[in-house]
């Protein structure tokens, strides 16, 4: 029988360079503490400048730091912040203070489904630019909530 070593395969389930190439868009993610990710950005670019010749626009750079305690569930991006509450109450001259921490689960959206419902709705074209507003005085008020509260849903179908 054949052995594998998982020394061999652990670089393949935790590595460090993601890249994702999507609509001639390249998306580039890194793993690592915020100085480590710093310097293979830095070599990274330089690497990619110096031997394609290829000079990054640097407003078309941007970077998202997500939280450690982060993961992707049906494309949305969701992490648990701890939300620390400090509570003081005064007995007797003196002070007790008690910390209460409180959990919160927040989600990242991805724009692409948000535009896209939002253009169905015509809020705003495929490009996200709004449509004007004039077409939106002629809308009654329950014609108005109508559509929203069928973004809405779309949105937290999942």
């Amino acid at each position: 029988p054949h052995k594998i070593s998982t020394k061999k395969i652990w670089f393949l389930k935790d590595s460090f360079i993601h890249y994702v190439r999507y609509e001639e868009r390249s998306l580039i993610a890194l793993k690592g503490t915020h100085l480590q990710v710093k310097k293979c950005r830095y070599h990274l670019f330089h690497f990619w400048q110096y031997y394609f010749h290829l000079w990054f626009q640097p407003y078309r750079i941007s970077s998202l730091e997500l939280y450690k305690t982060s993961f992707s569930f049906l494309g949305f991006f969701m992490h648990v912040k701890m939300r620390p509450l400090v509570v003081r109450a005064k007995m007797l001259d003196d002070l007790f203070i008690t910390d209460l921490i409180t959990n919160e689960l927040n989600s990242t959206a991805p724009i692409r489904s948000i535009l896209f419902s939002l253009a169905k709705e015509k809020f705003c074209d495929i490009s996200g630019w709004p449509i004007s507003k004039l077409s939106w005085t002629s809308l009654s008020d329950d014609d108005i909530l109508d559509r929203f509260d069928r973004i809405w849903r779309n949105l937290f179908h999942y």
